[in-house]
């Protein structure tokens, strides 16, 4: 009997590849456990697709105040020994990681017990927990050719969820979701939401439904009371596939796994990465190096306004997709290579 560890979480990009990464686990492990932050958002998600999940403590290292990192790493050695309790107890075969400071004290654990273990980077630089591990690591899985240098480099794209590939017509799909049959505009600010976007958007949304339909992801917590003819409003969705299958056009963030999506669905969007002052800067890296291509139109978030954005929806609106790609999906190679790393 195989065990395998995932690890990763903090936002949804680290945690959905996981997900679509189980379906092919399984034919290989008896056994997939999930290690992550009790009640956080990666326990939510495991635990909704049948995966067994197992709470651990972790640390989030400081960006702006360096001497706060002191404590930090006293407590993630605690961590670390904790989880290694944990690796022991369930037998762990090898241990994969999508990232995020949540799988930090997991792969340093499965390090210390010279347990295999190798993690996977969506964006084009890599994360600080991915970039500590590294080194060790038995593979370094990439999105982006670019994003690592070594023998055990392996850019291989992202794991995606088979439901994303919805089968449904637009036609049919609209009148679901009780909308005209006309272009439809999809808006996501990724899993926790996107307070800016929604914000312009509160001020547009009647623009566009005179000519477009709007479907409008806000985040939890952050639904409005805007309403018109044409726009459907909800704080999250399940069902991905679908509104990407309605969607002629969609304004998004630029996470990695977000534009890895678009690309594989040959999807028109425009992206609004989320600025340097909030993150390390990956998703304007990430805007930038898709930003030739003429299915993307990128507005930096300082040059986002109501004006900006309605000129790019109708200049994306008149565009044909220039090129499409034939997606194929990484996690059965992912899931091979895992498991022949407990043959050794």
């Amino acid at each position: 009997m195989k065990t395998i560890i995932l690890c990763g979480g903090g936002t949804a990009g680290h945690i959905i590849p996981n997900l679509a990464l189980y379906h092919e686990l399984k034919d290989y492990f008896s056994n997939v456990i999930y290690l992550g932050e009790k009640n956080s958002m990666e326990e939510k998600m495991a635990r909704d697709a049948g995966i067994e999940f197992l709470p651990i403590n972790s640390v989030k290292f400081d960006r702006t105040n360096y001497l706060k990192n002191f404590s930090v790493i006293c407590k993630l050695k605690k961590y670390v020994n904790e989880c290694c309790s944990i690796l022991k107890s369930t037998c762990a075969d090898v241990v994969f990681s999508k990232g995020g400071y949540v799988s930090l004290p997991v792969t340093l654990s499965a390090k210390k017990l010279n347990i295999p273990y190798c993690i996977h980077e969506s964006d084009l630089t890599m994360g600080l927990a991915n970039k500590i591990v590294a080194n060790k690591a038995s593979v370094v899985f990439t999105n982006f050719e670019k994003t690592y240098h070594g023998k055990k480099h392996r850019p291989i794209g992202i794991p995606m969820r088979r439901d994303l590939f919805c089968n449904i017509s637009q036609k049919d799909l609209l009148r679901e979701y009780s909308l005209p049959n006309r272009k439809t505009i999809l808006i996501t600010g990724g899993s926790l939401g996107a307070q800016k976007i929604n914000d312009v958007i509160s001020l547009v949304y009647r623009d566009l439904t005179k000519k477009y339909n709007v479907i409008h992801l806000t985040g939890k917590g952050k639904s409005t009371k805007n309403c018109a003819h044409g726009y459907k409003q909800l704080e999250f969705s399940k069902e991905m596939g679908k509104l990407y299958k309605m969607a002629d056009l969609t304004i998004s963030r630029a996470g990695a796994t977000t534009i890895a999506e678009l690309c594989a669905l040959n999807k028109k969007a425009i992206l609004i990465p989320l600025s340097k002052s909030a993150s390390r800067g990956d998703q304007i890296k990430n805007a930038i190096e898709v930003s030739n291509s003429q299915n993307f139109e990128v507005i930096f978030e300082e040059n986002l306004t109501p004006q900006s954005l309605l000129n790019a929806v109708d200049k994306m609106m008149d565009k044909e997709i220039t090129r499409r790609i034939e997606y194929k999906n990484p996690s059965l190679e992912i899931a091979e290579v895992l498991y022949e790393l407990t043959l050794k």
